[in-house]
């Protein structure tokens, strides 16, 4: 008697599972099928809005977006350049030559003191170019660099001032900036000493 309760148990088990595949299987395909007809519907009804002026200013306000938010990458990347080109101007900007020193030589004597003159400890420099954007004079100074120079960017004065001079060299003697100048004008730049 209980061989053939297992045997019932066994059969039942065995048509639960074939139940539960076919009932697995169903579910797929009603589910196949109502997201064919949901795309479908729902592609209709996309057609129908995109007719309607509230769908039309959304896509066209979408559109307008577009433009705004490459403005602002564009404003970043700009205060990104901003940032490093006044990291570069710490590294190029030299500190101004300090104001030629005046030496008076002392003589006690009266008779030489009239021969005597102030002496000046001067160094001469060749102007380059000068600008009122830093990022111009900081590219030429960069060039020059590449060609050679020992160049450098000088700041504006004061607050009247507003050019950033492109100066190449600091010699003693003019003769040695006027030799540097020649070269310089080899080049194809327009040159000044100071």
């Amino acid at each position: 008697m209980l061989e053939s309760n297992e045997r019932e148990i066994v059969v039942a088990g065995k048509h639960a599972y074939l139940l539960l595949a076919s009932l697995l299987v169903l579910c797929f395909f009603i589910f196949v099928i109502g997201y064919l007809l949901g795309r479908r519907h729902g592609l209709e009804l996309a057609k129908q809005d995109a007719g309607r002026p509230a769908v039309q200013e959304k896509v066209q306000s979408r559109q307008s977006a577009r433009p705004r938010v490459e403005a602002l990458v564009a404003q970043k990347k700009e205060e990104q350049d901003i940032r490093s080109q006044l990291q570069f101007q710490e590294e190029v900007i030299k500190p101004s030559p300090s104001p030629p020193r005046i030496t008076v030589l002392k003589n006690d004597s009266a008779k030489n003191s009239h021969k005597q003159a102030p002496v000046q400890n001067r160094t001469y420099s060749v102007q380059v170019a000068a600008f009122t954007r830093r990022a111009q004079g900081e590219a030429l100074v960069a060039d020059l660099r590449r060609r050679g120079y020992g160049a450098y960017l000088q700041a504006p004065a004061g607050p009247q001032d507003k050019y950033y001079r492109v100066k190449v060299g600091r010699t003693q003697s003019r003769e040695e900036a006027a030799a540097l100048a020649d070269r310089l004008k080899r080049d194809g730049f327009q040159v000044i000493i100071k």
